[in-house]
């Protein structure tokens, strides 16, 4: 079923516009919009719901069929800081 839309078009210079407006922002002109109505056919290709075609080039796989060597443990970003104390000899020791 095809859904019926209202253009208005500048007479004068042919604009479009979803909306009744007087001035025509192209040529100018006041009150040169009349009202036309398009009719929309509906696409006749259905698209998925993600808007995405399955090709089937892109399926799935489990982890399990994946091969090579399982991944290790990253190696640390740095190695740990020490905790010492500073040669401070101005206040109270500690111990």
């Amino acid at each position: 079923m095809a859904k019926e839309k209202s253009v208005y078009v500048c007479s004068n210079c042919g604009y479009d516009s979803p909306k009744w407006i007087g001035k025509c922002p192209s040529c100018g002109m006041w009150n040169t919009f009349t009202e036309e109505i398009v009719r929309k056919e509906p696409s006749v290709a259905k698209r998925s719901l993600t808007g995405m075609h399955d090709t089937g080039k892109n399926q799935p796989i489990l982890l399990t069929d994946i091969e090579g060597p399982p991944p290790g443990r990253p190696a640390p970003r740095r190695t740990p800081r020490r905790r010492c104390r500073s040669a401070d000899t101005s206040g109270p020791a500690r111990n």
